[in-house]
């Protein structure tokens, strides 16, 4: 097990590299990419996530990467793959249910309008409430890796509609810092 030093959250993260010949590319990796990067040009580093750790210690990785990110004085792109609501049900035409539906789309607005300090502290509380894949995990991870941004510098676009799949409600999202 390593460590290494976080400069922006001044905590230190634990990591080790995967090096198990079992491990292989999930989809939450691999169907992004096939699309971002179709030709696989662009040199890609894959984190699982630790399903044991709270949305906190999730946000100190992002910083750590953005960190990482900054001291390498390359241009970088995180993905995160997640749904939004995720009270999954047997019938894939089914929508979230309607409250749910409303605060995937709030949660969106905030991150859309570079709200981030308010998507945050929002995040706990709608992972819980909403269901969020994997309680919100890799969301938490990605706003650790824009944190300090100011959100004149941040842009967000929804790709087409946001839609259902089994109860869960899904959006393809970008953000662009300028």
């Amino acid at each position: 097990m390593r460590r290494c030093w976080s400069r922006q959250s001044r905590q230190r993260v634990s990591w080790q590299r995967n090096d198990t010949p079992h491990y292989k590319w999930d989809y939450g990796t691999f169907v992004p990419l096939q699309y971002l990067d179709p030709s696989e040009s662009v040199p890609v580093v894959t984190m699982g996530t630790c399903i044991l750790a709270d949305l906190d210690e999730c946000y100190r990785v992002g910083t750590a990467i953005r960190d990482a990110a900054e001291q390498s004085g390359k241009r970088v792109a995180f993905v995160a793959s997640s749904a939004l609501s995720h009270k999954l049900v047997r019938d894939p035409s089914s929508w979230p249910v309607t409250e749910h539906q409303a605060l995937d789309r709030r949660f969106v607005a905030m991150l859309s309008e570079g709200r981030l300090d308010e998507a945050r502290r929002f995040l706990d509380d709608y992972a819980v409430e909403c269901h969020v894949e994997m309680g919100g995990r890799n969301i938490a991870t990605m706003l650790g890796a824009i944190d300090g941004v100011p959100s004149g510098r941040l842009t967000g676009e929804e790709y087409g509609e946001y839609g259902p799949s089994s109860g869960a409600g899904h959006t393809n999202f970008g953000l662009r810092v300028s």
